[in-house]
C-alpha cells in the first residue's frame, strides 16, 4: 500500500458520507436523542471518531500531547456520549462544513507519514493492523458501516445497494472476511434482521448483497 492508493479509497469512501449527508433532508428529522440519532448526529459521530483519530496520529508522530478531552473516560459508550452531545442541534451546514475540515486534516497527518510507515503494524494506536488500514477504518470503514446502518434503520435498501457496489473492493481489501460486519450495532435485533431479509429478498440476485446480509444475521452477529 502507498499513500496514494491510501488516499484514492479514501477518497471515494468519504463520497459515500458526503452524498449521505446532502442528499439528507432535515425537515424529515425525528427529534433525536442518544440512542436514536438523526443523519446530522450520525455524521457528527464520525467527525468526532475522525478528530480523535488524528490527535492520536498527531501525537504519534509529532510527541505531541493528545488532547484531554477523553483522558478520563472509561468505555466507548462514555466517548460516543461525549460526541453527541458536541454535534447535538447544529444544522447539516454546519456538520457538512465541520466534517470537510476533518477530513482536510486527517489528510495532512497522512502525508506526515511514509509509504513504508503506513504498512508498518508497530505504531501504538490501539489496533494490531497496519498503519493504512488503521486510517483507512476510520475514514471510510467505520463511517460507511454508520451510513449502512442508518439507511437499513430507515428502510432505504437501494442507498445500502449503492454504497455496497460503490465500496466493495477498497471493503475487501481492509478486510477480505467481515468488514461490512454491523457488531457493534446490535443488528442481531429482530427489527433488524426482518430488514435484512428485506433487502436480501428485494436484491436476490446481488452476491455481494448476499454476504453482507449472511455476515450480519443472527447467528454470525
Amino acid at each position: 500500500m502507498n499513500r496514494n492508493e491510501l488516499l484514492d479509497m479514501i477518497e471515494t469512501g468519504t463520497s459515500v458520507v458526503r452524498s449521505f449527508l446532502s442528499d439528507s433532508d432535515e425537515s424529515t428529522y425525528y427529534k433525536s436523542t442518544l440512542e436514536n440519532w438523526n443523519n446530522n448526529d450520525v455524521v457528527g459521530h464520525i467527525i468526532g471518531w475522525m478528530n480523535y483519530s488524528i490527535d492520536k496520529l498527531s501525537s504519534i508522530k509529532l510527541g505531541t500531547k493528545q488532547s484531554d478531552d477523553y483522558a478520563h473516560v472509561t468505555s466507548l459508550s462514555e466517548i460516543n456520549t461525549i460526541l453527541y452531545n458536541k454535534t447535538k442541534g447544529k444544522n447539516k451546514e454546519e456538520i457538512e462544513s465541520n466534517y470537510i475540515t476533518a477530513l482536510g486534516n486527517y489528510i495532512k497527518v497522512i502525508a506526515l507519514y511514509s509509504n513504508h510507515e503506513i504498512n508498518l503494524d508497530t505504531f501504538n494506536t490501539g489496533f494490531k493492523m497496519e498503519l493504512w488500514r488503521y486510517m483507512l477504518m476510520d475514514t471510510v470503514t467505520h463511517p460507511v458501516q454508520h451510513v449502512i446502518y442508518q439507511n437499513l434503520k430507515n428502510s432505504k435498501y437501494e442507498e445500502i445497494n449503492n454504497i455496497i457496489m460503490k465500496t466493495t473492493d477498497m471493503f475487501n481489501q481492509f478486510s477480505a472476511n467481515d468488514g461490512y460486519k454491523l457488531s457493534e450495532f446490535e443488528i442481531e435485533r429482530e427489527e433488524y434482521q426482518k430488514k435484512l431479509m428485506e433487502l436480501e429478498n428485494k436484491y436476490s440476485d446481488n452476491t455481494n448483497i448476499r454476504a453482507f446480509v449472511q455476515m450480519n444475521k443472527k447467528a454470525n452477529a
